[in-house]
């Protein structure tokens, strides 16, 4: 899932601390749940076009 983080941010999830980095990245979808609900991050409308 691609998603977009405002400012480095230290999380801790399932005992794991992980530094995710600021800008757009591609994440599990499960850790960018995870950091969309908490408020450090944005999701990113992928737009697909049709041929």
């Amino acid at each position: 899932m691609k998603v977009l983080v405002d400012k480095d941010t230290k999380v801790c999830i399932n005992g794991k601390d992980l530094l995710i980095e600021s800008g757009s990245l591609e994440l599990e979808e499960n850790i960018a749940q995870i950091l969309i609900n908490a408020g450090y991050a944005k999701e990113i409308e992928e737009k697909k076009s049709k041929k």
